[in-house]
């Protein structure tokens, strides 16, 4: 049985699950080295005047556009996830085609100091 590039392509995310976390991230600044390291969460919300313009704004997204440059798709397949990404996003909404809403948005920030030589 022969496999297909379709077949074999997995698209997955350049950041891995661990830097979601906060312990995580504070860990690795201290094992950097870094000192009076701080990390924080900040939550803010992006509003959109319906679903279409938040699907037209993540999928021209450039972590997306990297995801799938790194992902090496044919052309066939683009045009497939082009068809697809839409209606996912909408799907992920879940909010009313022509209304506008408010989709919720989390940043962890973190900031340390490096050591006085």
């Amino acid at each position: 049985m022969s496999s297909t590039k379709e077949e074999n392509t997995t698209v997955r995310s350049p950041i891995g699950r661990e830097w979601f976390e906060t312990s995580h991230i504070q860990k690795v600044l201290e094992d950097a080295h870094f000192e009076n390291v701080h990390v924080s969460i900040f939550e803010s919300r992006w509003s959109f005047a319906n679903q279409d313009e938040c699907a037209k704004v993540f999928t021209q997204f450039w972590f997306f556009k990297q995801i799938l440059k790194d992902a090496n798709l044919t052309d066939e397949q683009r045009e497939k996830y082009d068809q697809v990404v839409h209606q996912v996003l909408l799907d992920m909404i879940g909010k009313e085609p022509d209304q506008p809403f408010d989709l919720p948005m989390i940043a962890i920030i973190a900031q340390g100091q490096k050591p006085a030589e």
